[in-house]
């Protein structure tokens, strides 16, 4: 099976604003939009709901981060698309491939400004 593993949504601003919005109403986010502790453990999730409906899931991947928000995608329901970030992540906030692409810009990043001082 191949997995794409997208950095980011893919939501207009208004759809992006009600999902902000929803997660404030379950207490997921603070008002200045920051994720809150709610309560998960590594491996746990809790379940997006906007509009009565199941829109992702909030994956917590290690002890004392941020969790991250995952959505299903393609051919790929919500909890395949957890059991992949959760076991891409190892040991990682991040999963693998995103946490490599990360860690390689920043190393483009300072070798071009290193020459430019």
């Amino acid at each position: 099976m191949r997995v794409r593993n997208l950095h980011g949504w893919n939501v207009t601003y208004e759809e992006a604003r009600r999902i902000q919005e929803n997660l404030r109403e379950q207490l997921i986010l603070r008002d200045d939009g920051i994720p809150k502790d709610i309560g998960l453990i590594a491996g746990d999730y809790a379940h997006l709901i906007l509009d009565n409906d199941v829109v992702g899931a909030v994956v917590k991947t290690k002890k004392d981060v941020k969790p991250l928000f995952v959505s299903q995608g393609h051919k790929i329901g919500l909890e395949r698309s957890i059991e992949i970030i959760l076991a891409s992540c190892r040991g990682y906030r991040l999963p693998e491939p995103t946490r490599q692409a990360h860690l390689t810009i920043n190393r483009i990043r300072e070798s071009s400004t290193q020459g430019k001082s």
